[in-house]
């Protein structure tokens, strides 16, 4: 079982409606034994695509328009590899029954 916690819920309106969620895993659980991990999204996962675009796209996007593109710090709970982006113009957003997202997983950064 993996566990992490939710760094940053939110939605953006103007100029494309989007929600946004990034995720910031920490542990895997096997086998009774827990182990400190990290994991970004598979930016080239096929079905992730259908429901969402990635945050590095978003950013290039809103760079390419009148909006400010978001300013990512390095390390960042909240970045490109850990954010879900979901375009939608409604007022909530549920994710679809069935949804897959794809992670890579690597060593856990240095405390």
């Amino acid at each position: 079982m993996a566990k992490g916690r939710i760094t940053r819920l939110a939605q953006q309106l103007v100029p494309r409606p989007y929600f946004m969620v990034a995720i910031l895993f920490e542990t895997l659980e096997s086998n009774g034994t827990t182990t400190r991990f990290s994991a970004v999204v598979d930016p080239k996962s096929g079905p992730l695509a259908s429901f969402s675009i990635s945050a590095a796209d978003l950013a290039r996007e809103r760079a390419a328009g009148p909006a400010v593109a978001p300013r990512i710090p390095p390390g960042a709970d909240f970045s490109a590899g850990r954010t879900l982006v979901f375009p939608s113009p409604a007022s909530r957003y549920v994710v679809p029954r069935g949804y897959e997202s794809h992670w890579l997983t690597g060593a856990a950064p240095a405390q």
